[in-house]
């Protein structure tokens, strides 16, 4: 995993080894984060303390940092190309790891991570983070695929997705782990097609479990998945001799 994401991901995920202008274009990552600041503006409080794991070229953490006078804004990022971009030309404190060996033990009032939930490991090992790092009263903040949503082709299995969620499975495991949900739901836009949101805080007193199952919800992924037969060949041959380039490069 530490080799993957350190030297292979980007290059996997979308065939790019370097961060230029163009591929930002192309990426909206400009939009997107402007977006995403704008959608939480309720939950990201004045004079706070910011944590982004998994912060990408850092949009997201510089736009919180210019918006926010006086905020603490730290981001987390493997990947050394989006981790330089961050510090070079954001001016963002970024460090370069996974979140599990992060050396800071202060907390923050929001802990945001966008698409990185789904490629976790350990989901535990996120859950006790989030303990060691909220504030009694702050907010945590997720985006993810959502297999429930308007999603067509192999695309939302990427081989770098470990878990795969719906906004019901995505709520039962966080309530199941001690968080209380504070608002859920779809994203279905130009920037956003079949994603979903999370906003958790820790919850104030022990519950019980509610775990169920939505067989209407079941029926309709099953439905989708059953519909990609024909993609799988291509999908599979592609990322063979893509795993075939990493071993010439190693």
């Amino acid at each position: 995993m530490d080799r993957f994401y350190k030297n292979w991901f980007r290059f996997f995920y979308e065939g790019h080894r370097r961060i230029d202008e163009k591929y930002i274009r192309a990426k909206h990552w400009r939009e997107s984060d402007a977006a995403r600041v704008a959608r939480y503006a309720n939950y990201l409080p004045s004079r706070s303390r910011f944590l982004d794991i998994g912060c990408g070229a850092g949009f997201f953490a510089a736009y919180v940092k210019a918006q926010i006078p006086h905020s603490t804004v730290v981001g987390i990022e493997p990947d050394p190309m989006m981790a330089k971009y961050c510090r070079e030309k954001l001016n963002l404190e970024v460090h370069e790891e996974f979140f599990e060996t992060f050396p800071k033990r202060e907390k923050y009032s929001a802990i945001t991570a966008f698409h990185v939930i789904e490629h976790l490991f350990d989901l535990g090992g996120l859950f006790q983070f989030l303990r060691d790092h909220l504030e009694p009263d702050g907010v945590a903040i997720f985006e993810t695929p959502n297999v429930d949503g308007s999603w067509t082709g192999i695309g939302m299995f990427h081989i770098a997705h470990l878990y795969t969620f719906s906004p019901r499975t995505l709520r039962t495991l966080f309530h199941t782990n001690g968080f209380e949900v504070v608002d859920a739901g779809a994203l279905e836009n130009d920037l956003d097609c079949s994603n979903l949101y999370l906003i958790v805080r820790m919850a104030r007193e022990t519950a019980n479990p509610i775990l169920s199952r939505d067989l209407d919800e079941s029926a309709r992924i099953e439905a989708k998945c059953r519909s990609l037969s024909k993609f799988r060949g291509l999908r599979i041959v592609r990322n063979w001799a893509k795993i075939a380039s990493f071993g010439l490069r190693m």
